[in-house]
């Protein structure tokens, strides 16, 4: 058997008895238009109503009572936001600005690896957060930039700031949110146990570090917090800046609203029995209700005049990811794990119209409305690029800039391959699915690297004959209550290129095994890098100049940072040299880790990426 073969299947016999935690899944929201029922409530940063002179900073509209508001838009907190016609993007790891007919892009920063995307702008700035994709020793350090947003100037790094937490590649830089009320930036903690940060601006680009004392978080008195539910925030300098009041949060968990001078406080006691987190419109709060698992919610609206009010809208559908507020009612995106998603118009009379039907990816960061069209992101020959969909009867999806660009689809070709196979003797079958990928560029080292990879493709094909054997052996007595087969096979590996410079490719094998009937499924990764030019196999001591032994003591607090199991075990570090762990990135070392090495099921597969400058490089 086969090296992997033994490992997943050791694996899946460790993990048999233990009970897979799945993570919660997230009903997000993004803002609107203009409108009477106006945006829907995610931080924003800056009213979109920009100053056209940079004295002229965003201060908020008056409010003589907690009521309703003047109808405003707000973009803050959105990787896309609008500013004086011109269309500003933080995706991935660009800081751009569109011209928004002609589609025409100005890069305006470019960070090395993927970045959050959100922003603020406040004046002629920008201010936006770049975090290195580096793992750290205690803190995980970000950078507060600035740039000008006219593209005059180049980015400025004003500060370091300490990073809560030991993220891991998906997650290292999710800890604070943007946004900014008067002279004051706010770097909202989007965790429980992360405090805000606060610096003071002026208009020439100047910073300085600011006290809670001196900001809206401040004001607020003893058990109460700005309001969050799951992905959700309403900021207070988002509520200032639009309500002139707060929506905050009680220790209870109730959302009320607090006058900021005599801290008087309403509660919305009509959202006790709403299924998710509601919609703030300029004049109302929208929120939905009935039993989970309902195929449509009706949705109702509480007046900000008078909260103890509750007007039913109508019926809308239940998968909605995203709500869009309009003039004359809410834009709801609704989709599912497979299969198109539409876009569904729930107007003020509680009518509702699927306006469009559309492929999109599911789980994307990329959902913005601005009156007209919908932004998004859809998968494209293996990339993932940005479009906008108009929500006239007309309109055809327009391609708007690529997203995640597949950097390698120019020499490379992939094939996906199914195989099924049905024992008749006792119906158990094994499924294998592999996607396999070659070189087309014909050079000395890739079809080196080619060579390498077909016989890799023959090592999974045989262990899926070895899955086969097992099965033909089992003589499993079926019960007469039991359905289906009693032991069967789901495999599948993709294997991709991870990472190319004018040096180094890298290749990442990802694997899935699961037996029927077991709690859960197993999966891990291997990695391979290759010298470009000669294609044969490198290791982390081919590209360092240290030694086996510096390499694991310079590793091996970066891992015991991450680790839950204890890692006192003698002699320990000596894993991390293991074929098949280590990897290159923009910037740093990786060594992988797969379920279970470090951290139970639930907490999956970890990277520990280990910046260059730790090591001495050839």
């Amino acid at each position: 058997m086969s090296k992997y073969f033994i490992k997943r299947l050791c694996c899946l016999l460790t993990a048999a008895g233990l009970a897979m935690a799945a993570p919660g899944s997230g009903m997000q929201k993004e803002t609107g238009v203009p409108s009477l029922f106006r945006d829907a409530g995610v931080p924003r940063a800056v009213c979109a109503e920009r100053p056209s002179e940079p004295e002229q900073v965003s201060e908020g509209q008056d409010s003589a009572s907690m009521g309703s508001v003047a109808p405003f838009r707000d973009d803050a907190g959105k990787n896309i936001q609008m500013a004086e016609g011109q269309l500003y993007t933080y995706w991935d790891n660009c800081l751009s600005r569109y011209d928004p007919v002609t589609l025409e892009e100005t890069v305006l920063y470019q960070a090395a690896s993927s970045q959050r995307g959100d922003f603020c702008i406040w004046g002629d700035y920008i201010y936006f957060m770049v975090v290195p994709n580096v793992s750290s020793i205690g803190k995980v350090h970000g950078y507060l930039y600035r740039v000008k947003r006219d593209g005059s100037q180049e980015a400025v790094c004003l500060s370091s700031v300490k990073m809560p937490g030991q993220g891991d590649r998906a997650g290292y830089y999710r800890y604070y949110t943007l946004d900014t009320y008067e002279d004051i930036l706010y770097l909202i903690g989007q965790e429980d146990d992360t405090e805000n940060l606060y610096f003071c601006l002026d208009r020439e680009g100047n910073i300085s570090r600011a006290p809670e004392s001196d900001t809206l978080y401040g004001k607020l008195p003893e058990g109460y917090s700005g309001w969050r539910a799951g992905d959700h925030t309403m900021s207070l300098p988002y509520a200032m800046r639009n309500y002139g009041y707060f929506f905050v949060m009680k220790e209870d968990g109730r959302l009320v609203r607090m006058e900021p001078e005599s801290l008087e406080t309403e509660a919305f006691t009509a959202l006790d029995d709403s299924v998710a987190a509601p919609v703030f419109t300029n004049d109302a709060i929208l929120c939905r209700k009935g039993l989970v698992g309902d195929d449509s919610y009706t949705w109702y609206r509480i007046p900000l005049d008078n909260i103890e009010e509750t007007e039913m809208i109508g019926q809308g559908p239940a998968g909605e990811r995203f709500v869009f507020c309009h003039d004359d009612g809410v834009y709801i995106v609704s989709e599912s794990y497979e299969g198109p998603a539409s876009l569904v118009f729930l107007d003020r009379e509680g009518k509702t119209e699927t306006r469009k039907i559309f492929p999109r990816t599911v789980y994307s960061d990329i959902n913005y409305f601005d009156g007209t069209n919908y932004y998004y992101t859809v998968a494209v020959n293996g990339e993932e690029v940005v479009k906008r969909l108009g929500t006239d009867a007309d309109s055809e999806p327009e391609k708007v800039a690529d997203y995640v660009k597949d950097s390698y689809g120019a020499i490379t070709v992939k094939e996906n391959i199914a195989y099924s196979w049905t024992d008749v003797r006792t119906g158990n079958w094994v499924e294998h699915e592999i996607t396999e990928v070659r070189f087309t560029e014909e050079t000395a080292g890739f079809a080196r690297i080619n060579a390498f990879l077909e016989e890799l493709y023959a090592q999974q094909s045989a262990s899926a004959e070895e899955y086969k054997d097992i099965i033909r052996q089992e003589d499993y007595e079926r019960e007469e209550e039991a359905e289906g087969p009693i032991n069967s096979v789901e495999l599948s590996e993709n294997v991709n290129v991870c990472y190319m410079d004018e040096n180094y490719v890298g290749i990442c094998l990802n694997w899935y095994v699961y037996f029927w009937g077991a709690v859960h499924g197993m999966h891990g990764s291997v990695y391979y890098m290759f010298d470009r030019e000669t294609g044969n196999r490198v290791f982390i001591t081919d590209v360092v100049k240290n030694t086996p032994e510096e390499i694991c003591e310079l590793t091996a607090p970066y891992v015991e940072a991450v680790a839950a199991w204890e890692t006192d075990e003698e002699k320990w570090e000596e894993m991390l040299l293991e074929e098949g762990r280590f990897f290159l990135s923009e910037e740093g070392i990786g060594i992988h880790f797969d379920v279970y090495e470090l951290d139970c099921y639930a907490a999956g597969e970890k990277e520990v990426i280990v910046p260059y400058s730790m090591f001495e490089l050839y």
